[in-house]
């Protein structure tokens, strides 16, 4: 029995048959040589002297590498971001100008269009970032940046200053350049304490943003995965691998009810389809049902449109071994 096909079913039948999806396989590209967060968990708080708080954005992770004059953007797995040639311009321009503020840095933020609202300013963001010939619209694409490295550091892998220290030298860079589209990321200094974060974390939910991002005022930036950096966001969001689709009920009858996705909980906070050897919570699965309201005939677009998916904590969330299930890869949903 094929799955878009409902009119085979027998009334109160359910689909729990495997969708098989045919098309190219992706290769998933680790993040790697950068800084990245790990999970903040208020139970079990860390033991910063203090701590700079910042909103957390809903952006691309963008790498700028300023070296003698010439700017060349990255993404998080090391590979080029396009289309920001006028954020490049900006940088090497000001490197001419503040040589000893701007060029032999590389700064550390996200991309992100303006005038658009989320969450089709990622999708559309990711798009042009990847797109290798000019589109006009990326023009509206800023750099949010928080970090800043000499590029000595970055090729090298090894830092000795502190997060106070480079926010020092942030300050002066961004300050330097001056521009509307070289926005830097506000950070407040707050004692380390659960009042404290709960407040700042409430007030950048409330202007819109999608979480917050704890940093130890005395962290070295690390190039890996680690406990100097924290972040939280309400929700969580990641590729889940769809294994299943069953048929709405009652009036919902005849239409594709939800999808079943598997995903993987990371130390990062997302949800990957694969198991991450390199978080502490990576064999923990998460399989939930998604509801869709869509008719059979349109599956295929669900597919193979790429789908957005949040996933929200505590909203049907159910965490199962792995061994409990036995289901073949078909498919991804990306978020």
């Amino acid at each position: 029995m094929s799955p878009f096909l409902w009119d085979e079913l027998e009334p109160g039948e359910q689909v729990v048959e495997i969708i098989t999806v045919q098309g190219p396989v992706v290769v998933r590209r680790k993040r790697e040589g950068i800084q990245l967060c790990k999970v903040y968990d208020p139970k079990k708080p860390p033991k910063f002297r203090e701590v700079y708080l910042e909103p957390k954005l809903d952006g691309i992770r963008g790498i700028v590498v300023v070296k003698d004059g010439k700017a060349i953007a990255y993404s998080s797995t090391g590979l080029p971001h396009y289309n920001v040639g006028h954020i490049l311009k900006i940088f090497e321009e000001s490197a001419v100008l503040y040589p000893a503020l701007v060029d032999n840095r590389t700064f550390d933020g996200e991309f992100l269009i303006h005038g658009i609202d989320q969450p089709e300013a990622f999708d559309v963001t990711s798009g042009l970032l990847r797109r290798h010939d000019f589109d006009e619209r990326s023009l509206a694409i800023d750099f949010h940046v928080w970090d800043t490295i000499l590029t000595s550091e970055f090729e090298s892998k090894t830092c000795t200053r502190t997060q106070e220290s480079r926010k020092i030298s942030l300050d002066c860079a961004t300050d330097a350049i001056n521009h509307l589209q070289i926005i830097k990321v506000v950070a407040y200094r707050a004692p380390n304490n659960p009042e404290a974060i709960k407040h700042w974390t409430d007030l950048y939910l409330e202007q819109g943003y999608e979480g917050i991002v704890l940093k130890d005022v005395d962290g070295i930036y690390q190039f890996r995965k680690s406990g100097v950096w924290l972040k939280w966001k309400p929700f969580i969001d990641g590729d889940m691998e769809i294994i299943g689709a069953m048929e709405g009920r009652g009036k919902h009858a005849g239409i594709l009810g939800n999808l079943m996705v598997r995903g993987y909980l990371c130390d990062d906070g997302n949800i990957s389809p694969d198991p991450d050897s390199d978080s502490v919570p990576g064999g923990q699965m998460i399989e939930c049902e998604v509801g869709m309201g869509k008719k059979v005939s349109d599956l295929a677009w669900i597919i193979h449109e790429r789908v957005s998916i949040s996933v929200l904590l505590g909203a049907r969330l159910r965490k199962a071994a792995a061994a409990a299930r036995s289901c073949s890869a078909v498919g991804y949903c990306a978020v």
